[in-house]
């Protein structure tokens, strides 16, 4: 019987507050139980099911408001959900419409926040907006995000998907009456919402999933209101998602640790010896080295038992071959449908797979670090050249260009990606041999993805 006698302040206040209505009256009863060291099993079984609920009621309500591709609507319910729960995750990722115009973007968006905890939607949020502020928010009408004028508030946001991210500023403030700057400390990590038109810059969008909006053909969905705040299966909806939120299905602190160690397990060479010697555990205990020098670790029955669930879990993660930031961005969702159910953690794996398919292919034909390893892959002559010319070559090879896309450019990109063997400075500037071959085993790896 697992036990928990500790009482944080939250679950006093909890405890000592009047229930509003009959669902809270539950929770509070529950929570009471909590407090006197009763079998946590039944409590966490009521929030599983409760977060069911929200789920699937979820999926109706933008299935009700909101006309998009059948597979988005359970990612979009389970980011949904997240926002509840995000502070407990390392990180979460962004959702990015892009739809041309008149698809909804705005109203769907609206609906998202709406749902979401403490959601706000603003068109052109400042800097300080950013990190000033809590909750989910929703930017629309993000456009040229990639414009020079937009660097500072791109930055920041590439930083606010990962915790333990802060910004620092300097504040004016009194001290013993004279003036004085002080450093406030910030953290940006919050669920953010962004829409366009025009797409998404390479490296922020790198942090989002991205999902395509069409324009909607339905009658019955295009004439109806944004009357959301009125709608009571929202507002039971998030209250529901507010309870959920107190409970300890999401709140695994070590859940990345075990993570960790069965990835360790399987690509390591790592053995793991328990009373159930078919069954390799997740927790790490004390920690020997055998004749071999494979690492094994004592463990009791209990804990393996304990893991045993999570184990099938992490399987199916791992047998998705979904690695890398897509991982990282994923991972939080995963979670939340292996709590919901293992229908919903399948059909959430496979759109994922999916949507990062999509990605790659993308990467391939638009990341301008692809571009740059495919032109060098493709270099017939490799002999020493002027930066120069590479540079004009490449923006022959690509077809288009930005403005920042110059000699300097090009020689810090070729830099970056460690494609030069060797380069000597002339009178007409720079020359280069760059690495061919090396250029060619990078492209076979972005197609293998």
């Amino acid at each position: 019987m697992i036990k928990d006698n500790s009482i944080t302040k939250f679950r006093k206040e909890k405890i000592a507050q009047e229930p509003k209505n009959d669902l809270e009256e539950s929770i509070r009863e529950e929570m009471i139980k909590r407090e006197r060291g009763t079998d946590l099993k039944d409590f966490d079984q009521t929030a599983k099911e409760r977060m069911r609920e929200a789920y699937f009621e979820t999926i109706n309500v933008l299935k009700h408001y909101v006309d998009m591709d059948e597979d988005y609507y359970s990612i979009v319910s389970l980011w949904i959900i997240g926002t509840y729960f995000h502070k407990e995750f390392l990180s979460y990722p962004y959702l990015f419409f892009n739809a041309m115009r008149g698809s909804g973007k705005t109203k769907t968006m609206n609906l998202i926040t709406t749902l979401s905890r403490e959601g706000n939607l603003m068109a052109s949020p400042t800097e300080a907006v950013l990190f000033r502020t809590d909750g989910t928010l929703a930017i629309d009408e993000f456009e040229r995000v990639g414009s020079k004028e937009k660097a500072t508030i791109r930055e920041l946001l590439n930083a606010c998907y990962k915790k333990g991210m802060k910004i620092f500023r300097m504040k004016k403030k009194k001290v013993e009456g004279q003036e004085e700057q002080v450093v406030e400390e910030f953290s940006p990590y919050r669920p953010l919402i962004m829409a366009n038109i025009s797409g998404m810059d390479e490296v922020l969008g790198d942090r989002c999933i991205s999902l395509i909006l069409e324009k909607s053909d339905n009658p019955r969905i295009v004439r109806l209101s944004e009357n959301f705040d009125n709608n009571v299966t929202i507002k039971a909806i998030k209250e529901l998602c507010s309870l959920c939120s107190k409970c300890s299905l999401c709140s695994q602190k070590n859940l990345y640790t075990k993570w960790d160690n069965y990835v360790n397990s399987k690509y390591e060479n790592y053995m793991y010896i328990t009373t159930l010697t078919t069954y390799n555990t997740l927790t790490t205990h004390n920690t020997h080295k055998t004749a071999n020098n494979i690492s094994v670790v004592d463990v009791d029955t209990a804990e393996v038992l304990e893991d045993m669930e999570l184990m099938g879990f992490f399987n199916k993660i791992d047998a998705s071959d979904i690695k890398g930031r897509n991982l990282e961005l994923y991972f939080p969702l995963f979670l939340l449908a292996h709590t919901i159910g293992d229908i919903e953690l399948t059909k959430a794996i496979n759109t994922a797979k999916k949507l990062t398919k999509d990605k790659i292919k993308d990467e391939e034909t638009e990341s301008v670090d692809v571009m740059v390893f495919d032109y060098v892959s493709q270099l017939e002559i490799n002999d020493f050249k002027p930066v120069k010319e590479h540079t004009a070559e490449f923006l022959k090879f690509t077809g288009e260009g930005e403005d920042y896309m110059n000699p300097k450019w090009f020689g810090h990109a070729i830099k970056r990606l460690a494609l030069v063997k060797t380069k000597r400075r002339v009178y007409r500037g720079v020359e280069v041999i760059l690495d061919v071959d090396k250029a060619k085993t990078k492209m076979q790896q972005f197609k293998k993805k």
